[in-house]
């Protein structure tokens, strides 16, 4: 009986595994984000382009691709974690 609610289990997993959209994320190599960065340009045939510099963290783009006009934005966002569990407290 456990045999077979296994097999179902895994049959069921096996089917539906698919669907799940999982965000992975992977590791770059120290040194390689530039190539990693050109690489996805070059994928996207992102290649002809005027930037606008918004501010120290935003970099904006205006780029043609397939006869088209295309926005391209690379935003780096400092995120800070905030949990009630580390919170700050301060007592006088």
């Amino acid at each position: 009986m456990n045999f077979r609610v296994f097999l179902y289990l895994f049959y069921l997993n096996l089917f539906f595994l698919p669907i799940c959209l999982c965000q992975l994320y992977q590791r770059i190599p120290k040194n390689y984000v530039d190539r990693r960065i050109e690489y996805f340009l070059a994928e996207n045939e992102i290649n002809n382009c005027f930037e606008y510099k918004e501010n120290f963290d935003i970099l904006l783009l205006k780029c043609w691709r397939n006869n088209q006009l295309v926005n391209v934005k690379i935003d780096i966002q400092n995120i800070i974690y905030s949990s009630s569990e580390y919170s700050l407290s301060v007592a006088v």
